[in-house]
């Protein structure tokens, strides 16, 4: 564990030397303003060469590390220390506060930065359209800093980041314990209290600002649901309520998300501030009803809301109908006490009356492609009051061995589902 010691051991001498430069720079401006006689020498001329002096006075230097200049290298010491503090999130102008005296002397440090990105000891997650700039490198002010590969094949390990979401139901389900997180707050401190509150772009304090950053360093391809946030350009509240209503659908959530009334009372504290949330998530101006993405049972939006087609496929992707079995099985196994079982029987297996097979048969066609046109085609002729036959519905009764449950698993293996 050479390298960790040695760069733990630069940024612990550094942060002292720093705290005595200061004061040595106080001390001398003092004395100069007061015109004292007095011969001052400060230990260091300028806090580059005291950087320089410290990371000199530290042995065991890594051979990985010796054509690497001082700026990087105390950079990446300050970062490594981050780290291992248990600081997930570190942003670049965090580690620069940490080294530098003279704020001229920043473009230094972020020199330092480019010379660790380019040897890939970092990776920089660089923020556009929301740092105050996007030009390198003063965006990187702004930027996540991650370790990179250089510093992991050093260490001999595999760059392995789990804060990364590898897939939108991580990423959903990061968002419902947040959500769970409010829920179960009896404090009330994570509901807006201030009347003049931008709630558009108000970020929530806390784990839903972690949840940004690691959606920073993730690939964005593989969650719709951030996209979706983008592109209907939705504020937090409008999209957490969009994921809590997707969240009680499929029982992640014991919270009443279709009641208006109790979403807002959810988000927002005192009558001003529950009145504006409400007008926020459900008004006419609204984005989740000006694209369509929720939809009241009674009127425009009235006692009751629940998400869209549109709504829904926006939080899943575009194909959100088209469930693995993999990800059928474990739906089933979270939400029912039924065993799962791929069913895989043949038509000679079953020894019934040709009648029987005979409806057997057309109840397979029916739900074939061209059977599901047809029905569709009946909806459409069929009195409203007749109902829809847009589905499927069998009901097998007989005496026990009379073939009931392998009935049910042919149907399962010629429709494939289980």
């Amino acid at each position: 564990m050479e390298l960790p010691q040695y760069l733990l051991s630069v940024a612990s001498r550094h942060e002292l030397a720093k705290d005595e430069h200061q004061e040595e720079i106080k001390e001398f401006w003092l004395r100069k303003k007061k015109n004292s006689r007095t011969n001052f020498k400060l230990t260091y001329e300028d806090e580059l060469k005291l950087l320089k002096g410290i990371i000199g006075s530290v042995s065991g230097k890594p051979k990985s590390l010796r054509k690497m200049t001082s700026p990087a290298l105390g950079a990446l010491a300050y970062i490594l220390k981050a780290k291992i503090a248990d600081d997930p999130y570190i942003l670049g102008h965090e580690i620069v506060n940490k080294l530098v005296c003279n704020p001229e002397l920043t473009i230094v440090y972020l020199n330092g930065f480019r010379e660790l990105k380019d040897l890939e000891w970092i990776r920089l997650i660089e923020k556009p359209g929301i740092a105050f700039t996007d030009q390198p490198p003063f965006c990187w002010l702004q930027a996540n800093i991650e370790l990179g590969k250089t510093f992991h094949l050093e260490m001999g390990v595999v760059e392995n980041d789990s804060r990364l979401f590898t897939s939108n139901d991580a990423y959903l389900d990061a968002v419902c314990a947040y959500i769970q997180v409010l829920i179960d707050d009896e404090s009330s401190q994570y509901r807006v209290n201030n009347i003049e509150a931008d709630l558009a772009t108000m970020q929530p304090d806390g784990w839903f600002r972690n949840i940004v950053q690691r959606v920073q360093i993730s690939d964005s391809k593989l969650l719709p649901a951030v996209e979706a946030r983008e592109k209907y350009s939705l504020s937090v509240f409008q999209h957490l309520t969009m994921v809590g209503l997707l969240g009680m659908r499929e029982k992640d959530l014991h919270y009443d998300f279709s009641d208006p009334l109790d979403v807002t009372q959810l988000f927002a504290k005192g009558r001003i501030c529950r009145s504006r949330m409400k007008e926020h998530l459900f008004g006419e101006k609204s984005q989740l009803m000006r694209q369509r993405l929720l939809e009241g049972s009674h009127g425009t939006f009235g006692e009751t809301i629940q998400l869209t087609q549109a709504g829904l496929i926006s939080l899943l992707g575009k194909h959100k109908g088209k469930t693995s079995a993999q990800e059928l099985k474990t739906k089933v196994k979270k939400n029912t006490l039924f065993d799962f079982e791929d069913a895989k029987v043949r038509a000679e297996s079953l020894q019934l009356p040709k009648a029987i097979m005979d409806t057997i048969r057309s109840l397979i066609f029916s739900e074939s492609s061209k059977g599901k046109l047809i029905r569709k085609s009946w909806q459409l002729s069929l009195p409203s009051a007749w109902g829809s036959p847009t589905g499927s519905t069998v009901l097998l009764y007989g005496s026990p061995g009379t073939g009931k449950t392998l009935t049910a698993q042919y149907l399962a293996s010629e429709l494939k589902l289980p």
